[in-house]
């Protein structure tokens, strides 16, 4: 199973789908999965993120995933899984500093 905050965030994205689903008058599927990701207004890392969490839990609830399978490919082929930012790399004096020397 997952670790207590992995299930908290993957229950509560489940849940936006579910409301986004029940909103939009679409079944539960693979293919409203892929429909909801792309709806949200969020970086391709974030989609990407969304995309796998959700196949994660369909895969565990027995659902077929095919859709977002192909769409996390595409994510990935776009850049999704290239972080947008970096951490600024540290200087040789901050690291001196920080150590202590």
């Amino acid at each position: 199973m997952w670790a207590k905050g992995t299930l908290t965030a993957r229950k509560a994205l489940w849940k936006r789908l579910v409301e986004w689903a029940q909103t939009n008058d679409l079944e539960m599927c693979s293919n409203t999965g892929c429909l909801f990701v792309m709806a949200t207004k969020t970086s391709d890392s974030a989609r990407l993120t969304y995309a796998k969490h959700l196949s994660a839990l369909m895969n565990r609830l027995g659902m077929e995933t095919d859709s977002l399978s192909t769409l996390c490919s595409a994510l990935r082929a776009s850049g999704g899984a290239i972080p947008t930012q970096q951490a600024r790399p540290i200087t040789k004096k901050e690291l001196m500093e920080w150590a202590g020397t």
